[in-house]
Formats: structure tokens, sequence, C-alpha cells
């Protein structure tokens, strides 16, 4: 089973694997907040300056969140930072670790 939640809430003894899905750490979160970092799975640099800018709403980014999970392309080109590569094979991989 699959839960999500916040970083930021309690850590319960059930949580199992805790894997942080974001571009960017962030400044100041400490490394037992979470298991493993995927980069990969976070949104794209663009998508979440625009979300952060308020130029969209969160329906909005969630629908294009979720649109760039799944996109065709192997590598995303619009990261300069982080490129996209297996992000299917990724979620695919979790979703079988779930089972």
């Amino acid at each position: 089973m699959l839960k999500a939640k916040s970083v930021h809430s309690p850590i319960e003894p059930g949580d199992g694997l805790r894997i942080l899905a974001t571009r960017f750490r962030g400044r100041g979160l400490p490394a037992d907040r979470y298991d493993v970092w995927m980069a990969n799975l976070g949104p794209s640099e663009r998508l979440l300056k625009t979300v952060q800018a308020g130029k969209i709403t969160w329906r909005e980014f969630s629908k294009s969140y979720r649109g760039e999970l799944f996109a065709p392309a192997a590598t995303d080109g619009s990261n300069a930072t982080i490129k996209n590569h297996g992000q299917k094979f990724t979620l695919r991989l979790l979703g079988k670790l779930a089972q």
C-alpha cells in the first residue's frame, strides 16, 4: 500500500519506507525525515516555480504534475538541474514494492 503525506507530518512506526519526491531537498530539512530522495519524481523546475509564484491553482498544478510524470519522453528537457530518466520505471517499481 502506498500512502502520501507531508514530509513535515509526524513520523509514525507504520510509515514504512519514506520517499521524498521533490526536485530540491530544501534547506534545513533533516535527512531523518525521509529514507530516500527521488528527485526525478518531483515536478519540473518550471512547474514548481509557477505554482510557488501563485500563477496557477493547486488543481492545475496537480494535473500538470501528473502529465509530467507520465510524459512519453525518456528525458525531460525542461529541467536544467535534474533530468528525468526512467520516471515510469520508478513508478512501476514503487507500485510493485507496495504490493
